[in-house]
């Protein structure tokens, strides 16, 4: 039952994730998320409680940001001689970095209204 359990939860989990790219935090709702998860919306508040505990729990366990090691890279082949060379490169890798992430861009956007 406990393998239901997390399974039923990764299911939740991926519903979320589904629902915020594809139509950001607006239409995102307890009744869509258990619609697309395919479960009763009892089991979203038996297993998190409200829809803040589970974006919670979903901002937790997802990996919406890019690392220092990912960013940084192997810094023996960066060709950067001052700050201001490190800064243009750490900027642009997270630029691009971040155009491969549509839920961190809604993330952002949600943020910011």
């Amino acid at each position: 039952m406990a393998r239901d359990k997390e399974e039923t939860k990764a299911r939740i989990l991926a519903a979320v994730g589904k629902l915020l790219a594809e139509s950001g935090f607006k239409q995102l709702g307890v009744n869509a998320i258990a619609r697309e998860a395919g479960v009763d919306k009892v089991l979203i508040y038996r297993y998190f409680e409200n829809l803040p505990s589970l974006l919670q729990t979903f901002g937790k366990e997802g990996n919406y940001w890019i690392t220092v090691e990912e960013l940084i890279e192997d810094e023996t082949a960066v060709d950067a001689e001052s700050l201001a060379d490190w800064m243009v490169l750490l900027l642009t890798r997270f630029m691009y970095d971040l155009q491969e992430r549509p839920i961190t861009q809604e993330i952002m956007r949600w943020e910011l209204l």
